[in-house]
């Protein structure tokens, strides 16, 4: 920050940053921490004093609603985890001879089911029904190419990726579940899966 003289006096007035700022507001102690020794044309004869009762009042609103719609968001990216998590509790399949959502089993005959890996968790599932087809950027060679995925791993990445917000975050934001009263929030990884998604 620089001093600037006021009218050849000794005192100084210090324009401080933004930070500064709203640190001195929290502190409710002027705007500078220099204030309480400096005279302007602007300040000499302003009276210092605290806000009105009004105004603190349009502040707690204001805080109030910040804070309802904070939770608000935070219970509706709960219920897509929520969601997510029973969708995983109902994988009944092995993944491997037979379909880890339905549990099918799989065969070359037409009677059953085909088998297609999901590049995620690398489990089998049922090509037609239980998984879909989506594109994805190589991470080795950065062209875009056409991908499998379950069910599973591919609500993982528009809930834990898309919808919840955590691409702009990088991470996965706060969140309050049907059940709980806390938020919190789990650690996810770039393409939208938990860190263990490969283990379920």
């Amino acid at each position: 920050m620089n001093d600037w003289e006021i009218g050849g006096t000794q005192n100084k007035w210090v324009c401080p940053s933004d930070r500064h700022l709203h640190l001195r507001a929290q502190l409710k102690s002027g705007w500078s921490v220099r204030t309480a020794t400096a005279r302007s044309p602007t300040n000499s004869k302003a009276q210092t004093g605290s806000i009105t009762a009004a105004e603190q009042e349009h502040i707690q609103k204001v805080l109030a609603k910040a804070e309802e719609s904070k939770s608000k968001e935070q219970q509706r990216i709960g219920k897509m985890v929520d969601r997510l998590e029973k969708m995983r509790r109902r994988a009944t399949g092995n993944g491997v001879t037979h379909c880890l959502l339905c549990h099918t089993e799989f065969g070359l005959l037409a009677s059953k089911s085909y088998a297609a890996m999901c590049v995620d968790c690398r489990k089998y599932v049922c090509q037609r029904n239980c998984g879909v087809e989506t594109t994805d950027v190589n991470q080795t060679t950065g062209k875009v190419e056409t991908v499998f995925l379950c069910k599973i791993c591919s609500e993982a990445r528009e809930v834990l990726w898309k919808k919840s917000g955590a691409w702009f975050y990088k991470e996965m934001p706060e969140f309050q579940r049907p059940d709980d009263r806390l938020p919190y929030y789990v650690p996810v990884t770039t393409n939208g899966t938990l860190p263990n998604a490969s283990s379920a």
